[in-house]
């Protein structure tokens, strides 16, 4: 169990690893010329970041899912392997519901500033 958990560790940072460099990329967007007021700010934040990124996330746990699908399917005659594919569509869905209540709660966020 310990190693299974360092090895999602090791998923989950390398992941943000490879997207860490676009999302923090700085372009030289200067606030005060292109920003003029608070809701334009969430406005592009959500547009040209958040949107994206959690468009990335949420591919990414679908093909987390399926994988663990192939693993339930492949390992169908081993007790260890299906229970690793089954662990881990259980944990795909729980980050899909998780995506899915993030972005509800930036879509009233955002429906309430405009």
């Amino acid at each position: 169990m310990h190693t299974r958990v360092q090895r999602n560790i090791g998923s989950v940072l390398g992941a943000f690893g490879l997207f860490a460099p676009l999302v923090l990329s700085a372009e030289g967007v200067y606030v005060s010329e292109h920003f003029t007021d608070f809701r334009t700010l969430v406005q592009y934040v959500v547009g040209q970041i958040i949107g994206p990124l959690v468009s990335i996330l949420f591919a990414a746990t679908i093909v987390y899912f399926l994988w663990g699908a192939v693993q339930y399917i492949r390992n169908s005659a081993e007790s260890d392997g299906r229970t690793e594919g089954r662990e881990r569509m259980i944990w795909g869905i729980v980050a899909l519901a998780v995506i899915a209540a993030f972005w509800a709660f930036v879509g009233i966020v955002v429906r309430t500033l405009s």
